[in-house]
């Protein structure tokens, strides 16, 4: 998906919402559920990147509910916060 550097922020978060939903519903195979939340994890970054700022809706959005624990997801929502700071 080489073309979402190019994708609004919005977008990339709608599609790290989808990849992680994927990974909630892929559970039982661990190496797929993993490989559809780090991909969640690298869009929300690049919506970050891209000017996507709203670190409640990070922490609230149930979407995300399946990547929230991961230390990729925690790292960006800490560093999401200090800039609001």
């Amino acid at each position: 998906m080489a073309a979402a550097e190019a994708l609004p922020a919005d977008t990339l978060y709608d599609l790290a919402c989808v990849y992680a939903l994927c990974a909630a519903a892929a559970r039982a195979d661990e190496n797929q559920a993993g490989a559809y939340a780090d991909r969640a994890v690298e869009l929300l970054r690049r919506a970050v990147a891209t000017g996507f700022n709203d670190a409640r809706r990070l922490k609230k959005d149930p979407n995300l509910g399946a990547i929230r624990a991961r230390d990729g997801f925690q790292k960006l929502l800490g560093e999401l916060e200090k800039k609001q700071d």
